[in-house]
């Protein structure tokens, strides 16, 4: 026997589907798009609302989500869908497949765009990266996380100046971002301008204490000053907050050994 027509679904069933999961009544929507593919197990759309309803709990959704994608192959959102699920695990090629399928069909997704950047970058790939995060940014000026990661493109390519111009445009939008501060920070120090990347990595620490990087970076900065002392001490906070931080246990290093160069006697 053949499995029943998706065409058996009726709007008002869909509807229904879509109305809890816009409440936020995600489990019922779960319940009733399982019941549904009882009925319906090739309605594309019915996986897709489960799929959105299972990631919304924060639920493993992969299976549903590439099944919607697989029986609606037209269909953006799904491969959007798909697509921001592989980028919340990591799964940047994978990923990068999904939101490219996604944006042949819909250009102007603006959150597949920045998923497909920031997969691009994660993968290596940063000067591919700076077009995605620019096009997503003409559509919406106002997106932080686009204009920070843009910022961390343009560092990976050692354009420190346009990197603090992103990072300076996303605390424009936020400026309670503590990570943002303590990228600008980054930047500035490498530009040389060490007073002012003193004063955004403090800010940083202001609003987070516990940023690792930051203590990292406050280092480099004293330690550019001649403050091999304090730059050591900064060192061994990052590394206090975060034992796996590489940079900070080599920087580290670096700062004891100069130190006791600069005390050895003549």
């Amino acid at each position: 026997m053949n499995s029943p027509s998706p065409q058996l679904l009726t709007s008002h069933e869909i509807g229904a589907l879509v109305e809890l999961v816009n409440k936020e009544r995600l489990m019922q929507a779960e319940r009733g798009a399982r019941a549904l593919l009882q009925r319906c197990p090739d309605a594309g759309i019915l996986w897709k609302i489960l799929g959105v309803a299972l990631v919304r709990q924060g639920k493993e959704a992969l299976q549903e989500l590439r099944r919607a994608a697989e029986l609606m192959p037209h269909d953006a959102e799904a491969h959007a869908n798909l697509g921001a699920a592989l980028h919340d695990g990591q799964r940047w090629v994978e990923c990068l497949v999904s939101l490219q399928r996604a944006l042949a069909i819909e250009p102007h997704n603006i959150e597949a765009l920045v998923d497909a950047a920031n997969a691009t970058k994660a993968l290596g790939r940063a000067h591919d990266a700076v077009p995605l995060y620019l096009r997503a940014l003409q559509l919406d000026p106002c997106l932080p996380e686009a204009q920070n990661n843009l910022g961390n493109a343009y560092l990976e390519l050692g354009q420190f100046d346009a990197a603090a111009g992103c990072y300076r445009r996303a605390l424009e939008i936020a400026p309670e971002q503590a990570q943002v501060h303590c990228n600008l920070g980054n930047a500035l120090r490498q530009l040389g301008r060490l007073e002012e990347a003193m004063a955004s990595t403090r800010r940083a620490l202001a609003l987070d204490p516990t940023l690792s990087v930051a203590h990292n970076n406050l280092g480099l900065i004293l330690g550019a000053q001649g403050h091999l002392a304090q730059a050591a001490a900064s060192y061994r906070r990052a590394l206090s907050l975060n034992p796996n931080d590489v940079d900070a246990r080599s920087n580290l290093a670096s700062a004891v050994r100069h130190r006791g160069q600069a005390r050895a006697p003549n």
